[in-house]
């Protein structure tokens, strides 16, 4: 839920909260059917084939986004810089309600119980991710099930402890999830460049991925 963090003024026009994960998970390819869901470390690396995703819950914002931002933390730093993508997934009722799980045994994931997430079923194991239009897509890395990355970072220094931050220029999809019935986000990450996995928090170990919003509060109406 939002955490009201500064306002300009005691009848600002903007005030910012910062939402944490609602949910996280790492998939891989290799183990399509496992599931990494309680697992306080995610990882990403560069093979397309290795995803994490990253869910916010946006129902309690109910007024206009004026920026956003969206963070995570380094876990353990690797001596090789990084490049990587994030990408919001696509809006929908069904990719939205995908399931944390129970997993929790390192990069290897293990078999997910059913209705749990995994890299090939949004839930376990007869339910797929879907595009746009609501029909199924292969797995993680079918790029119909993602729309424009809001990031391409190149060459990441990875120090444990730094915040990676990609502030989103585009609030379109964002005012799209608001007004549709899922009110949830999810974001994806994976690498294009690098050296074996990286390590980032996932909300397991304490410290959560962030949104930051900057929201529009209209003043309230003058009494006669």
């Amino acid at each position: 839920m939002g955490v009201l963090l500064s306002s300009t003024a005691a009848f600002s026009e903007e005030v910012e909260i910062e939402l944490e994960a609602a949910k996280d998970n790492f998939a891989r390819s290799s183990v399509r059917n496992g599931n990494s869901g309680a697992n306080p470390e995610m990882f990403i690396v560069p093979v397309r084939e290795m995803v994490a995703l990253i869910a916010f819950d946006l129902s309690a914002v109910t007024n206009e986004i004026v920026s956003a931002s969206f963070s995570f933390r380094i876990m353990e730093t690797n001596d090789q810089p990084i490049s990587l993508t994030v990408a919001p997934m696509v809006a929908g009722t069904n990719n939205a309600s995908w399931v944390e799980g129970t997993g929790n045994l390192g990069a290897l994931g293990q078999n997910a119980t059913l209705g749990e997430s995994t890299y090939q079923w949004r839930s376990f194991r007869d339910a797929s991710w879907e595009d746009q239009a609501g029909k199924p897509v292969l797995n993680l890395a079918d790029p119909k099930l993602w729309n424009t990355p809001i990031a391409r970072k190149m060459s990441v220094d990875w120090i444990e402890g730094n915040w990676v931050t990609v502030s989103i220029s585009d609030l379109s999809f964002l005012e799209e999830i608001i007004e549709g019935g899922s009110k949830i986000v999810t974001f994806g990450l994976w690498g294009t460049a690098g050296n074996e996995f990286y390590r980032i928090n996932a909300r397991e170990s304490g410290e959560p991925a962030r949104l930051v919003l900057k929201l529009n509060v209209p003043e309230p109406e003058t009494q006669p």
